[in-house]
């Protein structure tokens, strides 16, 4: 009984853990950010970025999200990582708009972490029902 229980409990708390996981995942899709790690300061985006906004120094990554209802938001980290500055842009024209719109979303971080939960979970179920 005690063992129905216990296996009854973690099945729930595993499939919270799987949902909030699911909705970080889905949530990627459905919002209108991208981001984009910046490796070569040369690149298109980089020197876009930089002679738009006035930024002097170099770029690790950005951020960018849709405005409701036109434009865009900018949040470009410096080369610790750190959130450096905040952008607003209401020109839906510009060449950063169209250059994100066309990027692709690659597959989340947090699909891989769902992938991982799901086999770890079924291992622990695995072994909690085969002892007895």
């Amino acid at each position: 009984m005690k063992k129905k229980c216990l296996i009854t409990v973690l099945i729930i708390i595993f499939l919270g853990i799987n949902l909030y996981t699911a909705f970080l995942t889905f949530l990627d899709y459905l919002a209108e950010n991208k981001t984009i790690v910046i490796s070569n300061q040369e690149s298109y985006i980089s020197k876009e970025i930089k002679e738009h906004f006035n930024i002097d120094y170099d770029i690790t990554k950005v951020t960018f999200y849709t405005g409701i209802p036109d434009g865009y938001y900018v949040i470009v980290y410096d080369n610790r990582n750190i959130s450096k500055e905040y952008f607003e842009d209401n020109h839906e024209d510009s060449n950063i708009y169209d250059y994100f719109k066309n990027v692709k979303a690659d597959i989340p971080q947090h699909l891989k972490y769902l992938i991982i939960e799901i086999i770890i979970e079924f291992i622990i179920i695995y072994f909690l029902v085969k002892k007895k």
